[in-house]
């Protein structure tokens, strides 16, 4: 609405806010992982592919770890890496970069419709995970990471597995949900 509150305010509530969401991820452990991530981060290792986590949150690290899954990752880029006011494309293309993959190369696994767009715009390939219209964009969707097996996600999307070893892909994954 139009209610007005002083800039010391303001950074109160987002504190409070923060506080809040660090109690809740305090709670989370390995059966808070979404359904499908697991078994979707095994066939890509499995495919040949490095597999990162890209988020804006400045907390993505510790909801990582708390899940237990930041060993199965080849890195992780999150709202500390870069500014918070710079476009979710560059932490997609920071992604690549240490992973040492061509963004052409990568796909991305994705809930929200901007993210989608940005990494587009990087040249990276997207599969858009919910049921909003917005995320029809993606060049593949599925409703959830429930039963999707990585070995058709590469085969729809026309992508071989990486040859020769070492890995030559990635994958930019979507972990876990508050």
């Amino acid at each position: 609405g139009d209610r007005k509150v002083s800039p010391a305010r303001f950074a109160d509530l987002l504190a409070l806010k923060n506080a809040y969401y660090l109690a809740a991820v305090e709670s989370l452990t390995a059966g808070d992982i979404l359904p499908g991530v697991e078994r979707l981060i095994r066939g890509l290792r499995e495919s040949g592919f490095k597999i990162a986590a890209v988020s804006a949150s400045r907390n993505a690290r510790l909801v990582l770890s708390r899940l237990g899954i930041s060993d199965r990752l080849d890195c992780i880029v999150d709202g500390n890496d870069q500014e918070r006011d710079s476009a979710g494309r560059t932490r997609f293309c920071m992604a690549a970069d240490l992973l040492d993959v061509a963004p052409s190369r990568c796909i991305v696994f994705e809930d929200a419709a901007s993210a989608i767009r940005h990494a587009q715009d990087a040249g990276m390939k997207t599969v858009s995970l919910g049921i909003a219209p917005e995320l029809s964009v993606a060049d593949l969707a599925f409703e959830s990471l429930c039963g999707v097996d990585a070995h058709v996600v590469l085969k729809w999307l026309k992508i071989e597995a990486p040859t020769p070893m070492p890995r030559q892909a990635a994958a930019v994954s979507l972990v876990a949900r508050l």
